[in-house]
């Protein structure tokens, strides 16, 4: 098993950081709404969007790398996530 820092990436407006339980509600919010998610396997319910909150979380322990997500510096309010530079956002190896 591998446990890591999740590094953060800033721009003049963004910050990319690790996921964390208070971003829940925008993942509530996304994943339980069907025009929104129609493309990440949703809708879904409020459950089963912890669940990929906390598969995601989990993710940068098990592998090294995962999914970010985006804060705006003026509001630090999470708005967006699966941003991923790291690998496939499966974390299969394909070797």
């Amino acid at each position: 098993m591998m446990i890591s820092i999740v590094p953060e990436l800033t721009s003049p407006r963004l910050l990319l950081r690790a996921p964390k339980e208070e971003d829940f509600p925008t993942y509530r919010a996304f994943y339980t709404d069907a025009d929104a998610s129609h493309f990440y396997g949703g809708p879904m319910s409020a459950s089963n969007a912890w669940k990929q909150l906390a598969m995601e979380v989990g993710h940068w322990a098990l592998k090294g790398y995962g999914m970010w997500s985006i804060e705006t510096l003026s509001s630090h309010e999470m708005f967006g996530g699966d941003v991923n530079f790291g690998g496939p956002a499966d974390g299969l190896d394909r070797n």
